[in-house]
This record gives structure tokens, C-alpha cells and sequence, in this order.
């Protein structure tokens, strides 16, 4: 017979989850509060899973991959991230380390189409020259 979680284990969970969002934990008391913070986490690993698979499918089709985020919000989030003060940011950080375990750099660039009605971050991919320092002897 498997051991059910203890309710102080799920709530440590739950704490550690508000913690990783960046959300308060009374914020976690009101279930709708709850679902709303659940939707968001989806919503921003669903831009982090395409920005993989965009990445990935170019680079295997032969392409240079580019991509732009026009959505306010995900541009917000990303811009929070870069900056080291976004909730959820696990998930970009996560991606930062898929990338850096492929030899790739990930570089979000601001761009607009210059007579300032649209705006966008272009995500754009570089590979990463593996460390050229003299191997010790």
C-alpha cells in the first residue's frame, strides 16, 4: 500500500510553489486565486515550450531560428526574466539551461517596426563556442 502525502508535505508544496511564482501564500487560500496562478504557470510554459520546439525544428530543418513575441503580457514576463524578477522563472531558467546544454545562446532583443505602432521581442539564437582555454596538462 503506497503512503499518502501528509498534509504538511503539501503544504510545504504549496508554499514552494507560491515561492516559485512569486505569489503571496495567503493568495493560495482563495481557490480561484489558486487556478488563476495555475493558469498563468501553464500559459508561461506554454511560451517556453514553443520557443524549444521553434528552436529546434529550425535548427534541424537547416534554418536560423528567429522568433518574435508579440503578446504583451509573455513580452513583460520575459523582459521580468532577463531582469531576475519575474515569477514563474524557473521556467526561463530552465530554458536558458536547455539551451546552454545544446551550445546555444539565447538573445531577446527588443525590436518595433520603427514608426512606433507594434512592438515585439525577437528571440534570436547564436551557438556558443565551446570553451577554447588550453586543456590542463
Amino acid at each position: 500500500m503506497e503512503k499518502q502525502m501528509s498534509l504538511g508535505k503539501k503544504l510545504a508544496v504549496t508554499l514552494e510553489a507560491a515561492r516559485v511564482a512569486k505569489v503571496r501564500a495567503e493568495d493560495l487560500a482563495d481557490a480561484k486565486r489558486r487556478e488563476e496562478i495555475e493558469r498563468v504557470r501553464v500559459g508561461r510554459a506554454v511560451v517556453i515550450e514553443n520557443i524549444r520546439e521553434t528552436v529546434t525544428g529550425k535548427i534541424e530543418a537547416g534554418l536560423v531560428p528567429t522568433m518574435r513575441i508579440k503578446d504583451y503580457d509573455k513580452q513583460r514576463w520575459l523582459r521580468e526574466c532577463q531582469a531576475g524578477k519575474a515569477g514563474d522563472i524557473d521556467l526561463f531558467e530552465g530554458l536558458q539551461a536547455w539551451a546552454a546544454s545544446n551550445d546555444i545562446g539565447l538573445v531577446f532583443a527588443e525590436d518595433h517596426d520603427g514608426v512606433g505602432m507594434e512592438s515585439w521581442i525577437t528571440v534570436k539564437v547564436v551557438p556558443v563556442e565551446p570553451d577554447s582555454a588550453p586543456s590542463p596538462m
